[in-house]
C-alpha cells in the first residue's frame, strides 16, 4: 500500500484506516457530485445510498444505473429502489443492496 508499505508484515492502524476511508469517501462525493447534476438537491439519505453504491461500485458502475438515476431525478423513489433491486448486483451484495434500496425508498436511515 502506498509507497512500499507492507500491509501483511505491518498492518493498518485504525486511524490509518479510517484517514484512507475519508478520503475515499471524498473522492466518492467529488465523482457523485460531479457526474449527477441533481445530486446536491438531494436529502442526506438519498445522498449517501449513492454515495454508497459509488463506493462499492465505483462511479463506473454507478452510472451504470441509469433508469435508477432518471428515476431518482424526477423524485420517483419507489421506482429507483426497485431499478436497485432489478440488477446484477442485488444477485452479488443481496443485503446491501436490499437495505440502500430501503432507505432510496423510504428516505430513512436504516
Amino acid at each position: 500500500v502506498g509507497i512500499g508499505r507492507n500491509i501483511e508484515k505491518k498492518g493498518l492502524t485504525r486511524p490509518e484506516a479510517l484517514y484512507l476511508l475519508n478520503n475515499d469517501i471524498n473522492d466518492c462525493e467529488f465523482l457523485v457530485s460531479k457526474n449527477i447534476p441533481f445530486y446536491k438537491d438531494l436529502d442526506d439519505v438519498r445522498k449517501v445510498v449513492l454515495l454508497e453504491m459509488c463506493f462499492q461500485l465505483g462511479i463506473e458502475g454507478l452510472m451504470r444505473f441509469r433508469k435508477m438515476l432518471a428515476a431518482l431525478a424526477e423524485g420517483k423513489y419507489v421506482l429507483a429502489a426497485d431499478e436497485m433491486l432489478d440488477s446484477n448486483w442485488r444477485k452479488q451484495t443481496p443485503n446491501r443492496c436490499e437495505f440502500l434500496a430501503q432507505m432510496m425508498e423510504t428516505g430513512k436511515w436504516m
